[in-house]
């Protein structure tokens, strides 16, 4: 499998996100095949999100656990059962921020194994500010999280920007 990485995208543009309720409704847009999955991934927990590049929007799924360094396949490989995506897209820090850096060879690991387990492409986007844009939208929003939930909730809305940024990106 190709894994791509562009050290030079651009940081990711502030989008506004759709809703989305559920794999039907995602294909109404166009074929599964189209479906692309997002990875948010951390040292401890990897937001995870879909999309369809005809709405060119993002939504949060899932929240996978790390643990002692290595990804949950089993819960990533029932999300992809699930959602069947041709693709998927990882967020890698930006080249400004230390190329070479550990998280950084930990991401591309990360995707190498998803690519050789799953059999599907891999991209990598710069995930510059995605975060800081996660908790804009929390806020814009105007909802009262939940301590709890409100890391899980920044996972998420992460890799949905993460694949808007993609989306952008790859638009035609």
């Amino acid at each position: 499998m190709a894994v791509e990485i562009d050290p030079d995208c651009p940081a990711p543009p502030f989008l506004y996100r759709l809703p989305i309720v559920n794999r039907h409704a995602l294909t109404q847009s166009g074929t599964a095949a189209d479906i692309v999955m997002a990875f948010d991934y951390g040292t401890r927990r990897i937001g995870v999100a879909i999309g369809h590049p005809h709405i060119g929007r993002g939504r949060g799924i899932d929240v996978v656990q790390v643990r002692n360094g290595k990804a949950d396949f089993d819960t990533i490989g029932k999300l992809v059962n699930t959602w069947q995506p041709a693709q998927a897209v990882i967020g890698v820090p930006g080249p400004q921020r230390a190329p070479n850096s550990p998280i950084r060879k930990q991401i591309v690991q990360f995707g190498s194994q998803f690519a050789d387990r799953f059999k599907m492409p891999v991209y990598y986007v710069d995930e510059t500010l995605s975060t800081e844009e996660s908790n804009h939208r929390m806020h814009r929003d105007a909802k009262r999280i939940p301590r709890s939930k409100k890391t899980a909730m920044r996972n998420m809305e992460s890799a949905a920007i993460i694949l808007e940024t993609y989306f952008s990106q790859t638009a035609q």
